[in-house]
């Protein structure tokens, strides 16, 4: 009897750590309305999810005292269990300096690890990360790359910027059938950028229709 019950006691902690994430998870199906009391405890307690939205709640002030710091503490705590939205959070904070000293090479760490995991938002900025040379060499190769896989994902911008490259053959075979491809997702997606693109390469080709030599076509 004593073994059974010394073997109960040990178990407490295990069972008020479930009823925690349960009773968080059943109360709070959103960060922003959550009851912030079940979601600190939630968060302690290692569950994934609590981290991550508490650190957007210290990022905000939303319903807690906004803090940067915090904010990094439990995005980072999420982004180490694999979640790829923290990941993601976690390099924007170490780029643009926010609650962590700015660090580009972490930066580029972090979103690499989110864009990986197939994060469309993470695989556009390591794209403009290796255009640009940002914590990275310089990479038009690498840049084209990471932004495909996010125009592939839907990303506007990225195929915006995935379109333009295959116009002027940069970081890709030069096509302007492919540019135009993605040019045309991009706009269809409401991307301005890309819009206009299209009404000045359209008006060029009733203004002078054999100025183009229809590379790639």
């Amino acid at each position: 009897m004593n073994g059974t019950f010394t073997r109960f006691l040990r178990l407490i902690p295990l069972i008020f750590a479930i009823l925690i994430i349960l009773t968080w998870s059943v109360f709070s199906d959103d960060y922003e309305s959550g009851d912030v009391h079940w979601l600190i405890l939630a968060a302690e307690q290692g569950d994934v999810k609590a981290q991550y939205n508490l650190g957007l709640r210290y990022s905000t002030g939303n319903g807690i005292a906004l803090s940067d710091t915090k904010a990094v503490k439990w995005i980072q705590k999420a982004a180490d269990q694999g979640d790829a939205e923290a990941q993601y959070e976690l390099g924007v904070s170490y780029l643009d300096g926010r609650g962590v000293a700015q660090n580009d090479a972490e930066a580029k760490k972090w979103i690499q690890k989110a864009a990986e995991r197939g994060h469309a938002e993470a695989q556009y900025n390591l794209g403009g990360m290796y255009a640009s040379g940002i914590g990275v060499a310089r990479s038009d190769t690498e840049a084209a790359k990471w932004y495909r896989k996010a125009a592939e994902r839907g990303n506007a911008q990225a195929q915006y910027n995935l379109g333009t490259m295959y116009f002027t053959g940069r970081g890709v075979w030069q096509s302007d059938t492919e540019a135009m491809r993605w040019l045309q997702k991009a706009a269809d997606q409401g991307n301005a950028d890309a819009k206009n693109k299209l009404k000045i390469i359209y008006k060029q080709d009733v203004d002078s229709p054999n100025t183009r030599s229809g590379k790639g076509m």
